[in-house]
């Protein structure tokens, strides 16, 4: 299974889905598995931005539901947050660090 809708022979090999059952006996399962996983690590964290970023950038959830949740008015408000993030994470490298300990802890 392969996300969107692009025939497999010419989709990249990241594009597959298959990696899921993985965590569980199902995709589904994994997809659960994961989720779970992203929101202890959510729980853990003091900064709203990093919370953000887990949620869309590790979690896959809409920009939307995440900015009505923080309070932002749009899902772009959520894009600047992750954007400037990032950009703070390539200058900083204890907060470059962090972010890659949180994606190793989800498995990626």
């Amino acid at each position: 299974m392969y996300a969107g809708i692009i025939k497999e022979s010419w989709a990249a090999s990241w594009l597959c889905l298959n990696w899921l059952s993985y965590f569980g006996r199902s995709k589904r399962a994994g997809r659960d598995r994961i989720s779970r996983q992203i929101h202890r690590l959510v729980e853990r964290q003091q900064d709203r931005h990093i919370k953000i970023w887990l949620l869309v950038c590790l979690g896959g959830q809409r920009m939307t539901d995440v900015a009505k949740f923080y309070g932002y008015r749009y899902g772009s408000g959520v894009h600047q947050a992750i954007k400037r993030l990032e950009e703070g994470a390539r200058k900083d490298h204890s907060l470059a660090d962090h972010l890659r300990s949180l994606k190793q802890n989800c498995g990626f």
